[in-house]
């Protein structure tokens, strides 16, 4: 979950909204940060798990990764999804709120300074007595590489669809 200690960025498509967020805007070379993505279903929805669809009526909800050299994300930790009984068939499916732990780490041979992270997620959702058609939506975040674990990080104004850290 995040607060107003956590920076994160937001973005909605359709009835699916994605938060990234962080512990802090500023990594140090050498560390690994935790990211969450937060994916929210609006009620009334669902998408389909990571598992995928078994009837090929729905497209497998994916995650996809974009990062600045020198940032490495490593294995995703994504929940599985509820199997839920639809149309007469067991589909895993996600439903309200999910989190994905993505956990970032920073190489020593990243240069300092701004690394963006861009993160897609790609779902089809039902609900309302309908499918809709693959979608996709996505958060991009900079932060801001120090020198050293002990170097001083100092955030930037980004722009409001970026990661803000000023509130």
């Amino acid at each position: 979950m995040t607060s107003a200690n956590r920076p994160s960025v937001s973005a909605t498509r359709g009835p699916v909204t994605v938060v990234l967020s962080a512990p802090s805007r500023g990594i140090a070379r050498g560390s690994t940060v935790e990211l969450t993505l937060l994916v929210t279903i609006a009620p009334g929805w669902t998408i389909a798990s990571v598992k995928g669809d078994p009837t090929g009526t729905r497209r497998a909800t994916s995650i996809q990764l974009g990062a600045a050299e020198g940032l490495l994300p490593g294995a995703m930790r994504i929940p599985e999804g509820a199997v839920d009984p639809l149309g007469g068939e067991r589909l895993a499916e996600y439903a309200g709120t999910i989190a994905i732990q993505i956990p970032l780490s920073v190489t020593e041979e990243c240069l300092p300074g701004p690394a963006p992270i861009a993160a897609r997620l790609l779902f089809q959702a039902t609900g309302e007595g309908r499918t809709l058609p693959p979608d996709q939506v996505e958060v991009e975040a900079e932060f801001d590489v120090a020198t050293s674990r002990t170097g001083p990080v100092s955030p930037t104004g980004q722009e409001s669809s970026r990661l803000d850290t000023s509130a």
